[in-house]
């Protein structure tokens, strides 16, 4: 039998890293996504699996790997707010791990994120935290005569970044301006690019026994400010801290603000840990300051 790889949420920003690496080296994968006519992305199979889930059983086959990729922004608000975190990160997730159980998946594997944590205030935390309760439990039930049901593994990442990613546009964004005023905050981070995300990643997915958990982490401990100096400035935009009392000030008119694509909760999500351990091979790893260099416009 073939070994697959059933990506969901397969042909977002992490997910199609994810899916070139694993396929660069001769394996198998299925990416599952809504699609949308907008993206250049598009899946092997169009599947919505919120609205859908009943059509989940027909994709998978024994011994696949399910990687739950499928997740929305910690900082933006989407449209149904709340509601709308449980039904990506909950109600999708049930859906995959119960049609994983069904049909004799081996593997099953979530993206969750370091730091989060139940009772943190924040919709993304609590609904990816409760998804890696689900998992567990799931692991944890025995057949009558063997193992655990399903070999399951949580991958913790920090901040991802790489073009295309979230933070690069918004930086993009802004680097057109010859000074850009940021808050000063006091979490801190390990950037990882996604190639070598994914490429560690992949190296999990494919060992002879995953790990149960997998931190993925660059080997810089930078502010928030730093990480968007390291990209801003190669491009001669300078870069202007505000007060901490404005910052405090600007984070709580954010987390109060309703509207779609206005920051999500922001306050709660900025006082999670998510700088996690250094890299044990960080010699393995772009790091984020080279890459920017690297990066720097012709002509500028």
């Amino acid at each position: 039998m073939k070994k697959r790889y059933i990506l969901i949420g397969g042909t977002g920003f992490f997910g199609a890293a994810l899916a070139r690496e694993l396929r660069a080296r001769g394996l198998t994968v299925v990416t599952v996504a809504r699609g949308s006519r907008s993206t250049r992305r598009q899946p092997n199979v169009r599947l919505d699996v919120v609205r859908a889930p009943e059509l989940l059983g027909s994709i998978l086959e024994p011994g696949d790997t399910v990687v739950y990729l499928a997740g929305l922004s910690p900082l933006k608000r989407p449209v149904g707010g709340r509601r709308r975190y449980r039904e990506v990160h909950l109600t999708g997730f049930r859906a995959a791990l119960a049609a994983a159980e069904s049909r004799g998946v081996s593997r099953f594997v979530q993206v969750s994120a370091l730091g989060v944590q139940s009772g943190c205030g924040a919709a993304y935390g609590e609904t990816k935290t409760r998804a890696t309760e689900l998992l567990r439990e799931a692991a944890a039930q025995v057949m009558p005569n063997g193992p655990a049901r399903i070999e399951p593994m949580v991958v913790e990442p920090s901040v991802l970044f790489g073009d295309g990613s979230e933070i690069i546009r918004t930086l993009k964004r802004v680097s057109r301006l010859p000074l850009v005023p940021l808050p000063q905050i006091a979490a801190q981070i390990r950037p990882i690019h996604v190639t070598d995300a994914a490429r560690r990643l992949a190296d999990a997915l494919t060992a002879a026994q995953m790990p149960g958990r997998l931190e993925l982490t660059g080997p810089e401990l930078l502010a928030f400010h730093q990480l968007a100096a390291a990209y801003l400035e190669p491009r001669e935009t300078r870069v202007m801290l505000l007060p901490r009392s404005l910052t405090r000030l600007l984070v709580w008119l954010a987390s109060r603000l309703k509207l779609p694509g206005a920051p999500a909760e922001l306050k709660a999500m900025l006082a999670l840990d998510n700088a996690g351990s250094p890299p044990s091979q960080p010699e393995e790893l772009i790091m984020f300051s080279r890459w920017a260099s690297e990066s720097r416009p012709r002509g500028r």
